[in-house]
């Protein structure tokens, strides 16, 4: 099975990377729920077509966004909501995974993020387990990052531009994983999902809470301050200039 989730994983970001982007002409609409993100929407919101299909938060749209169920929760049952902190933007997901003694769910969801001016900003990121209990099995979740708009649509996502990092539960409950890359202006992202529950457990395998973010870069104080002295200096240059022609 975990096989089989893995091919499915290629194939979606395969898929992902098959849609065209125009920078000029793209414009996103503001998330399902109000400005920036505002309330919870429904997976199935996302996975619809039109503009309900797209999410901007802040700079950033996401997109494409793909679910295969394998024992996991519908679509209908799993909740968005849209957060921004910082210079980083994502989601809380809430959904009902649960695994019942000598069972393995596995899910993927993924989606596309990209910066709505085409600026190579994004640079990082990040998961993290809010709300899971093991209780005698395992929660992980696997995510593959995949930057750059230039992935072939047969071989996938070149290896030098592939990220992966793995949250679990246990042996850490509220397990945290980040992943920094060279800044790029489009991300396509896919969690593979997983829970196990060996045979002859006494309790249940549950997930029900997890987040997913990028960040971006930011330019240091240092480096602002030389810019603003740059443009003084050029500002002072054309007046010179002007002043001499006179």
């Amino acid at each position: 099975m975990r096989m089989r989730m893995k091919s499915v994983m290629a194939g979606a970001l395969v898929s992902l990377a098959t849609v065209a982007v125009s920078w000029g002409v793209f414009a996103a609409p503001l998330c399902p729920g109000g400005v920036n993100g505002g309330s919870a929407a429904t997976l199935n919101t996302y996975l619809g077509t039109g503009s309900n299909a797209t999410c901007m938060i802040d700079d950033k749209i996401f997109s494409n966004f793909s679910y295969v169920q394998d024992a996991g929760p519908a679509a209908g049952t799993i909740t968005l909501t849209p957060t921004m902190v910082g210079n980083s933007e994502g989601f809380v997901i809430n959904g009902g995974w649960l695994a019942t003694p000598g069972q393995d769910v596995d899910s993927l969801l993924g989606y596309r993020v990209m910066t709505a001016a085409g600026a190579a900003t994004i640079n990082d990121a990040d998961l993290a387990l809010l709300v899971s209990s093991p209780d005698g099995g395992i929660v992980n979740i696997t995510e593959t990052v995949c930057v750059s708009a230039l992935i072939n649509p047969i071989s996938g996502c070149p290896a030098a531009n592939l990220h992966t990092l793995v949250v679990n539960n246990p042996p850490t409950p509220f397990d945290v994983g980040h992943i920094n890359f060279a800044p790029d202006n489009l991300v396509d992202i896919s969690k593979d999902i997983h829970l196990h529950n060996p045979m002859g457990s006494l309790g249940n395998v549950t997930l029900s809470s997890f987040s997913n973010s990028v960040s971006q870069t930011v330019p240091e104080p240092a480096s602002l301050a030389i810019l603003g002295a740059s443009l003084l200096g050029m500002g002072a240059a054309a007046a010179g200039r002007r002043r001499f022609r006179k």
